[in-house]
């Protein structure tokens, strides 16, 4: 009867945690969507001025960025990583743990890649 108990409380258990990881692989792949989309509109609105653009700095800029270019283009980049690692982590959840391989290491190997061709530049 014991053993009976316990089983019942983790199958209650595992469909409560379905629920929420149902809920973050929406949010995740939402999220992910928009923004891609954002990046999308952005990249159109360089490609409309000629394909590249400039804003501050120094130096004299001959073609200005449309508005908002200039801070959605990082934002949306940074939300696919969230979002994409939000979504992978909660979808293969059941199979292994993915996070290893898609969450902080892979940012942090991501950010290593760039610092090193900055520096060679």
């Amino acid at each position: 009867m014991v053993i009976n108990m316990k089983t019942e409380n983790l199958a209650e258990e595992k469909k409560v945690n379905n629920w929420t990881q149902y809920f973050w692989v929406f949010i995740g792949l939402a999220g992910f969507t928009f923004s891609l989309v954002v990046l999308y509109l952005a990249m159109r609105a360089v490609m409309d001025v000629g394909g590249y653009c400039a804003e501050g700095g120094a130096y004299n800029v001959a073609v200005h960025c449309p508005r908002g270019v200039a801070y959605l283009t990082p934002l949306s980049i940074f939300g696919l990583f969230v979002f994409g690692t939000v979504y992978i982590t909660n979808a293969l959840m059941d199979d292994w743990n993915v996070s290893f391989f898609f969450g902080r290491p892979c940012l942090e190997r991501w950010g290593g890649i760039f610092w090193i061709i900055v520096c060679k530049n």
